[in-house]
């Protein structure tokens, strides 16, 4: 295989990580389904995760969940540099030792708190079907289980009946489901068949939560409100164009820079709450 070529970055850390063992005793399993592509599934999951290991006293867990983020392997571990994380020890693959059918128990990546489940770019080779993804998310070393199911889902079929039901059964065996919106209007209109998927779920009892995020002095309300049609709907400010670009250059989860922090804390803390953790 060729090798990669590399941006120059300076990891830049919030706190150091302390060598100690995590048993791996799933609490609640949190779905991030976004509407459409592009939505911000994982810049949620990723924020969202490091919000409840520094305010909570539980191990949270972000694993990824689909074929690749807008077609590309690895995109979620190369947004915050997993490489320059982990350049002085092991990055262990859970889809690598899933797909081989080997143990994950007690497996970790942890980082600031984080375990991340995340695949590597050097993987596309490796397809997990619906019952090995359910198995790595029953199986993940964490207590709140945030599943990152980005817009581009395949599950290893072909056949896209058996991709959508490969993604429901996976959806339907979240304890809650956060579903991120972008309320541009074509974004909206394009998801209608997850949104109708959604409301499915939420007349069989499921807890869902209707994240905006994007939300900006731009989106119509009324017609946002009109057309989901959600009891529970929270919002997310833009964020920093800038300080997303910075936390890339940093190995950063964008919610640890000043501006994009201040705007977010509040915002998160209320999702956070609204997950029932406790």
């Amino acid at each position: 295989m060729p090798e990669r070529p590399v941006v120059g970055r300076v990891l830049s850390r919030e706190r150091e990580e302390s060598a100690k063992e995590y048993a791996g005793h799933s609490r609640m399993k949190v779905g991030v389904f976004g509407l459409s592509s592009g939505a911000g599934v994982t810049f949620l999951a990723l924020n969202l995760a490091r919000k409840i290991a520094n305010e909570r006293v539980l191990t949270p867990a972000v694993v990824e969940l689909s074929e690749g983020n807008e077609g590309i392997y690895g995109w979620n571990y190369d947004v915050i540099g997993m490489d320059r994380r982990f350049s002085l020890r092991e990055y262990f693959s859970f889809y690598g030792s899933v797909a081989k059918g080997e143990s994950i128990r007690n497996k970790a990546n942890m980082d600031e708190g984080v375990n991340y489940a995340l695949r590597l770019p050097a993987e596309p080779q490796i397809s997990l079907d619906q019952a090995q993804l359910s198995r790595l998310v029953n199986n993940v070393a964490g207590e709140v289980i945030l599943c990152d199911f980005s817009a581009r889902l395949s599950f290893g079929e072909t056949d896209e009946v058996a991709r959508n039901l490969g993604m429901k059964r996976l959806l339907s065996d979240m304890d809650v489901i956060l579903a991120v919106v972008d309320p541009m209007p074509s974004k909206l209109m394009g998801g209608y068949k997850r949104l109708e998927l959604l409301k499915t779920f939420a007349c069989a009892g499921k807890n869902i939560v209707y994240v905006i995020n994007k939300d900006n002095r731009g989106v119509n309300d009324r017609e946002l409100t009109g057309f989901l049609k959600a009891k529970r709907l929270l919002r997310l400010p833009l964020a920093s164009v800038a300080e997303q670009y910075e936390a890339e250059y940093n190995c950063r989860v964008s919610g640890c820079l000043p501006d994009t922090r201040k705007m977010l804390d509040a915002k998160l803390a209320r999702i956070v709450e609204s997950i029932d953790l406790f």
